[in-house]
């Protein structure tokens, strides 16, 4: 997702609509506070809340305990790292799933 930006406000402009405006979408919204800032969160819903989804995107390492584990992306074979509620690809700073 594009940042806001004061000259391109992206996706925050159209939901910024007037509350008339027949185009305000519907949005998706992991709220678990790593894909978005808490504080993103409430902007998005304080400015369209019956446009607003809660997502998870929760993969079946979440319960587990930290460590390294395999998973496959399609045709390749990666690891991911969990510690504590973040899962990242091994060796990158990178939210796994992408």
């Amino acid at each position: 997702m594009a940042p806001l930006h004061h000259r391109n406000p992206g996706i925050f402009g159209v939901l910024g609509l007037a509350d008339h405006a027949p185009s305000r979408p519907y949005f998706g919204v992991i709220a678990d506070g790593i894909h978005l800032h808490p504080a993103t969160v409430k902007i998005a819903w304080n400015t369209h809340p019956d446009g607003f989804i809660l997502v998870t995107d929760a993969m079946h390492m979440a319960g587990l305990p930290d460590g390294r584990y395999p998973w496959r992306n399609g045709e390749d074979d990666d690891f991911i790292v969990k510690r504590g509620a973040v899962l990242l690809l091994e060796g990158r700073e990178t939210i796994a799933g992408r």
